[in-house]
Formats: C-alpha cells, sequence, structure tokens
C-alpha cells in the first residue's frame, strides 16, 4: 500500500516513437504478510498511477543549515543539493531581507555551499516570525 517510485527514463523510445508502458502486478509477494495487516485483502493498481517528466539537472532534494552564534553577530549557512544529474552546476544566489543581492556563487552539485553571514541583526526564523 506504500507509494512507489520508478525511474523508466532509459527504457523510453526515441520522440516521435511509440513508447508502451506495461505492469504486472502480483496477487501475493513477499510483502504480502506487511502489507495485509490492515485487512485490505485486494491486488491490482488501486490508486491513480502518474508519469512525471523531470529534467535531467532537476533538483531531487536540498538542506540548508544555518549555524547561527548565541550572540546573533553571525551564522554560517551550508547548502547541500542532490540532482537528478550526475553533474551540474548550481547558481546559488543569497539576498538581504530587502532582497538586495548578497552573494552570487556558481558551483558544482558535488560541492557544498558555505557561507558566514556577518550582521549585529540577524533574526531567527519562527512560526511567529517567519524571517527567512
Amino acid at each position: 500500500r506504500n507509494p512507489s517510485e520508478f525511474d523508466i527514463t532509459k527504457y523510453l523510445v526515441g520522440a516521435g516513437e511509440v513508447n508502451t508502458l506495461a505492469t504486472r502486478v502480483y496477487q501475493w509477494s513477499d510483502a504480502s504478510y506487511i502489507e495485509d495487516q490492515d485487512q485490505w485483502w485486494f491486488s491490482g493498481i488501486f490508486r491513480d498511477v502518474y508519469l512525471i517528466p523531470f529534467a535531467p539537472s532537476a533538483i531531487v532534494d536540498f538542506d540548508v543549515d544555518p549555524a547561527v552564534d548565541e550572540s546573533l553577530s553571525f551564522a554560517d549557512l551550508s547548502l547541500n543539493v542532490t540532482v537528478q544529474a550526475d553533474h551540474a552546476d548550481m547558481n546559488i544566489k543569497v539576498l538581504d531581507p530587502s532582497g538586495e543581492l548578497y552573494e552570487e556563487r556558481t558551483l558544482p552539485s558535488s560541492e557544498t555551499f558555505v557561507k558566514r553571514l556577518d550582521g549585529d541583526d540577524l533574526q531567527l526564523w519562527s512560526a511567529e516570525t517567519p524571517t527567512l
């Protein structure tokens, strides 16, 4: 009953040609015991199925880690990006609260972007004050 994803890119034929997608659904599998704990003993595809195209350099995941000094006088900003492609460049822009460009850098996606933000009025984010 869990969602599944499959990358079928390498099986697609060229533009203008017909692609055929076939599925095989098993009534019983090694996972049947775990998946049948809710007592729903149906087999088959019972949820929507989507084909979603992704650009070769699409962002799969990213992690932003702001390590803020207790005095709020500086913060070390660390950014890791995972992309679909094996190699891709990322263009990173850091803006100040007014929208002005603070820093811009281009790095390979395999590298971690690290920037020290200095200031005497750094503001922390919270649900009550969502300062970004």
